[in-house]
């Protein structure tokens, strides 16, 4: 019975200690260093909204009547055609589309 308890005082011992290795404390503000990413502040894009970003997306955009005839119940099937995969992510697709209250759906 003493060993027992002994043995697993032991275990938990061991355990506590290798799992120490496993956390690292980084001061506030040093995080970018550690992931390699940047320091989180924005970039202020209201310069290039007008001029770059809003005909990207119009250029990009299908019109969403097309769109859902297309898919024709699975919106996953136009992945290759009209998606973009999320960034950071291997499933998760993104769709540019456009229309209005009157757009015709067949």
């Amino acid at each position: 019975m003493k060993k027992r308890i002994l043995l697993l005082c032991l275990i938990g011992v061991l355990m506590t200690s290798l799992m120490t290795g496993c956390v690292k404390i980084v001061k506030a503000g040093e995080e970018a260093a550690l992931t390699q990413e940047n320091s989180g502040k924005s970039t202020d894009v209201s310069s290039i909204w007008e001029s770059d970003i809003i005909p990207e997306l119009k250029g990009k955009a299908v019109d969403i009547g097309t769109f859902l005839t297309e898919a024709k119940g699975d919106i996953s099937s136009l992945g290759e055609k009209y998606g973009k995969k999320a960034q950071g992510t291997d499933s998760k697709l993104n769709f540019t589309v456009k229309g209005n209250r009157y757009s015709r759906i067949s």
